[in-house]
């Protein structure tokens, strides 16, 4: 009975946070099967939402139902303030499910802060830069030799999973935080970067391959580097024209490319060594180095365009047709699943989960804002630990366009 009662939400809160969330009434109205006009009154305060409407719009827009309770709308940052520009997306202009996975980013950076203030520790600092002027091939050299991963490893790891594994907690060495994003089509972001000091953040999208996580990482981070290197401004900063951000795609490409498979190797690969020199590539014989690497298909064929052993053209047709043909492939289904606590794990990595459970276990916070922090209910947390410690992940999930 009391959830018919009208809440006394603020009507200019309830702009702001569907504002904030990146919708528009007809949307709302549409999800929440409103008529605008119900929801028009709501943000006039002309009429009031009742507590349940109330709870469905703070879960709609993923606001606490208190905040919208406030009496002046909170401080917050514009969008496009902290995030490197992304090729389509239009700061401001970002999609709901974009908006709030950026949201979440910045949100577990800034508990990962806090945290380490409260164990007077510092971050590591990034200290990789890099410039549009520097040759691929060496700023490839010395972010993997940042990271410290030798080509024997590579070859080693025994699934795709133990290779995204790896390059996250390399990466994750280097001074920055690596999350995976639930819930984002692929094709309005396969990966981010939050431009923050100290502690900046990767975001990767969940949806994507294993295999094709590693190349998405290295670009983003190859992005930080031309951050700290003064070519690069947040996306609502940035006065490059539209023309010149393929060039830039293209240098983070081939940086991530080098990084991921060093030219020695690559070049001595017995498929690449053995090619015919001009001799046009397929699939079907890109396929077995990329399975030699762990790497994707598309950071295999990006390789061969940047060694010369590909024309770009060549690269950006068969990758055209490579994708094509995994969009048209069903969703296959797979059996079984992560844990809860595997998911959590994957999603926020080894180092936060760590330093999240870690302070738990020196009481410098509560189980209740431990499970906050990690989006996992307390009675999870013995398996958490578990799936820490073993470095445990979900299974392969099918995707929209394969590795």
């Amino acid at each position: 009975m009391s959830k018919s009662v009208p809440a006394p939400v603020n009507p200019d809160l309830l702009v702001w946070a569907r504002e904030e969330g990146g919708y528009d009434i007809g949307e709302v109205a549409a999800k929440l099967s409103l008529p605008p006009e119900r929801l028009v009154r709501w943000e006039s305060g002309s009429e009031a939402p009742t507590l349940r409407q109330a709870e469905k719009l703070a879960a709609l827009y993923h606001r606490p139902l208190p905040l919208l309770f406030l009496s002046e709308r909170p401080a917050s940052q514009p969008p496009g303030a902290e995030f490197r520009y992304l090729p389509g997306v239009t700061p401001g202009e970002e999609s709901p499910e974009l908006r709030l996975a950026l949201r979440m980013l910045r949100r577990r950076r800034d508990i990962a802060l806090d945290l380490l203030d409260e164990m007077e520790e510092l971050p590591e600092p990034f200290s990789l830069s890099a410039r549009l002027d520097q040759e691929p091939e060496e700023v490839g050299a010395r972010l993997r030799e940042a990271l410290g991963v030798t080509v024997d490893q590579q070859y080693g790891w025994r699934d795709p999973y133990e290779s995204w594994r790896t390059w996250r907690d390399r990466t994750e060495s280097l001074g920055l935080m690596v999350f995976q994003v639930p819930g984002l089509d692929l094709r309005e972001m396969r990966g981010v970067a939050l431009f923050q000091n100290p502690l900046p953040v990767v975001g990767v999208n969940s949806k994507d391959h294993p295999l094709a996580r590693p190349f998405t990482l290295m670009h983003e981070v190859v992005h930080l580097m031309l951050r700290a290197g003064g070519e690069e401004s947040a996306a609502k900063e940035q006065v490059r024209h539209p023309r010149s951000w393929p060039l830039i795609e293209r240098f983070a490409d081939s940086v991530a490319a080098a990084t991921l498979m060093p030219g020695d190797a690559f070049t001595h690969d017995p498929d690449v060594a053995t090619h015919p020199p001009g001799a046009a590539w397929s699939i079907n014989e890109i396929e077995p180095v990329a399975k030699r690497f762990r790497v994707s298909m598309v950071a295999a064929m990006t390789r061969l365009a940047t060694l010369s052993r590909m024309s770009w053209e060549h690269c950006r047709n068969l990758r055209a047709v490579w994708e094509r043909k995994f969009e048209r492939q069903a969703k296959r289904k797979t059996g079984g699943g992560p844990t809860r606590a595997g998911l959590i794990l994957s999603r926020v990595g080894p180092s936060y989960a760590a330093l999240v459970l870690d302070s738990l276990t020196r009481d410098l916070i509560t189980p209740l804002a431990a499970s906050d922090a990690l989006d996992l209910k307390v009675h999870h947390f013995d398996r958490l630990k578990s799936a820490l410690l073993h470095g445990a992940e979900p299974p392969p999930t099918p995707s929209s366009f394969a590795p």
